[in-house]
């Protein structure tokens, strides 16, 4: 395998600042968003391709990979490097690629807070000799990626780790934090105003999923109608994306998330 590369902190590509002064990418927002009063609205294995799938996503919208032709691509982003490419692919990932590498500087106790999923997934990709398909590595990267991102989370701050008597599950540090994205994007539907590339990938991984149904629990038909069209402008504006996130339902539909 691959020994991964030392490169910067990835830009992030959320918005707003969390306790911490961290800010909230695709996955994190995906997260509370699959989430009412700290339980998850669907079933693990949903979550886990949704999630995999944001984390994907959040690396293709900062510029870290590329998903072009269905597969994906590692982005050297070091001055004068030439992006990561490979000439050939195989349908699935090598047996060691079940097992990611370990990003530099990991166990140092540092810690990367605007781009550590961005890194965990640009490391793994990179170490890998040849491409593989977006829907592969949403199966491989689905078992880790609850963990993953609920471990930033309270890092961060915007969770803390869950006591014995509630499961070991963690907890919203604030409550109106982790309502903050369903209200930003519910309100930005009911009154049909513009969303980023970010917010359009938030909801398409939603709606793959199953879940915009929480989101528009409450909403007026207008919203449903303005999503549908975000959804569609995703299609034809960032088409290697929508591709990406329509592997959520693949996988739900298949019920596989690793080789077999």
């Amino acid at each position: 395998m691959v020994t991964p590369r030392e490169v910067g902190r990835p830009p992030a590509s959320g918005v707003g600042l969390g306790p911490g002064g961290w800010r909230l990418g695709v996955p994190e927002e995906f997260y509370f968003l699959a989430h009412e009063r700290d339980r998850p609205c669907l079933h693990p294995r949903v979550l886990g391709a949704g999630l995999a799938a944001a984390i994907v996503a959040d690396a293709v919208l900062a510029g870290w990979l590329l998903v072009r032709d269905g597969l994906v691509t590692a982005v050297d982003r070091r001055p004068g490097a030439v992006p990561t490419t490979s000439a050939s692919a195989s349908a699935g990932l090598s047996a060691s690629a079940l097992i990611p590498p370990i990003a530099a500087g990991a166990g140092s106790g540092e810690t990367d807070p605007d781009g550590e999923l961005i890194r965990w997934v640009w490391d793994w990709v990179v170490s890998e000799p040849h491409r593989y398909p977006v829907g592969t590595w949403v199966r491989a990267l689905s078992p880790q990626a609850t963990t993953r991102v609920s471990e930033r989370l309270v890092a961060a701050g915007y969770l803390t780790s869950g006591s014995a008597w509630r499961g070991h599950r963690p907890m919203s540090a604030d409550v109106n934090a982790a309502a903050w994205p369903a209200a930003r994007l519910s309100q930005r539907l009911d009154k049909q105003q513009p969303v980023t590339d970010a917010d359009a990938v938030v909801l398409a991984i939603m709606e793959a999923a199953g879940a915009s149904r929480v989101l528009l629990r409450y909403a007026t038909p207008v919203a449903a109608t303005h999503l549908a069209a975000v959804l569609a402008d995703l299609h034809h504006e960032r088409p290697e994306v929508a591709a990406l996130v329509e592997q959520v339902r693949v996988v739900i539909d298949t019920g596989t998330l690793t080789r077999t």
